[in-house]
């Protein structure tokens, strides 16, 4: 979860930005791989973070797109892959 200091014009390009600025001062494996921009942290009445009021991550906001397998090899990969999964 993240609050920007103002409304970033590109998400995409800004959550890129973030993602490399933070991939300078840390390990690869500690940078967070999805981001959810909100407006403001949902507060409780004591001001604390309200953890239950923070919207669920949408599976469709990080995942790409179906690419088809193109060429042979991609394509031999892709059958075994389906073989082994029973797909």
């Amino acid at each position: 979860y993240v609050v920007p200091a103002q409304t970033p014009l590109d998400p995409i390009a800004w959550r890129d930005q973030l993602r490399a600025a933070l991939k300078v001062g840390l390990p690869d494996y500690m940078v967070p791989s999805h981001w959810l921009l909100l407006d403001a942290l949902p507060l409780t009445g004591n001001g604390k973070l309200d953890r239950q009021a923070l919207p669920l991550p949408d599976a469709g906001d990080w995942q790409r797109p179906f690419e088809a397998p193109e060429g042979e090899l991609e394509q031999q990969l892709a059958a075994i892959w389906a073989e082994v999964l029973g797909v």
